[in-house]
């Protein structure tokens, strides 16, 4: 059973959002559906900043990989009870994905070192409509250009935060508070019974911050805003 949560529909606001609802099935599920996400090292030619492993890139054509429960039993990726896609790898070391967080948007503080990483690694992406409630997955039959991208990474012993969305995490800011970042589109590629079972997610093309993100770590007192870098990616994911 495909998880779900109660969304509200209302008019779009400043940035332009395309999802379509089928109410019927917007209740919340309560088990998550186990997917297969495929991580892209490659926009074209420009090589992503967030990208895969390259552990078994046979398998989607080069320059990729693929991450599923059915290949490596300890990683994690599916749709969430709360209808996000999530691909975590905190449970193992095998697999990993290189983060570059250390691009910064215009002057920043020195960010946490490019590399592999695996260590409380937990990556998640939700859509949301204009009044920032939250539209699962399965529910974006079309395409959302309102969704976030959440990552956790743990780098010498500091865990960080590296978020991308239209609604920002509590955290300790500037005075003038957190800046804003980019937003992602998820794009649906196949429906099943009126719910998607297949999606793009990279992010949203044509805005003035579109590749960049909020750098946090997490502090004694919880979050603590770093400064904001680049990020770009291209991820597939698909049930099964």
């Amino acid at each position: 059973m495909k998880s779900k949560v109660l969304v509200k529909l209302s008019i779009l606001y400043s940035v332009a959002v395309c999802v379509s609802f089928n109410a019927a099935s917007a209740q919340k599920g309560t088990t998550n559906t186990n997917l297969t996400t495929v991580v892209f090292d490659l926009d074209g030619t420009s090589q992503l900043l967030m990208r895969s492993d390259d552990y078994n890139s046979s398998l989607c054509g080069g320059s990729c990989a693929v991450y599923s429960a059915s290949l490596n039993p300890n990683v994690q990726t599916y749709i969430s009870s709360t209808g996000a896609w999530r691909l975590d790898l905190f449970n193992q070391s095998v697999r990993r994905l290189y983060v570059t967080p250390d691009i910064p948007y215009g002057t920043e503080p020195a960010g946490p070192p490019p590399g592999y990483y695996w260590e409380n690694l937990e990556t998640a992406s939700l859509c949301f409509d204009a009044n920032n409630n939250a539209v699962p997955f399965p529910n974006v039959v079309t395409s959302s250009s309102n969704c976030s991208l959440n990552l956790d990474f743990t780098a010498n012993g500091t865990k960080y935060k590296l978020f991308m969305g239209p609604s920002l995490p509590s955290a300790a800011c500037p005075a003038s508070g957190c800046p804003g970042t980019g937003l992602l589109t998820v794009t649906c590629n196949a429906v099943t019974s009126g719910q998607c079972t297949n999606w793009t997610i990279n992010p949203t093309a044509g805005l003035p911050k579109s590749t960049v993100a909020n750098l946090y770590y997490y502090g004694h007192k919880g979050l603590v805003f770093i400064g904001q870098y680049y990020n770009t990616f291209l991820i597939k994911a698909s049930n099964p």
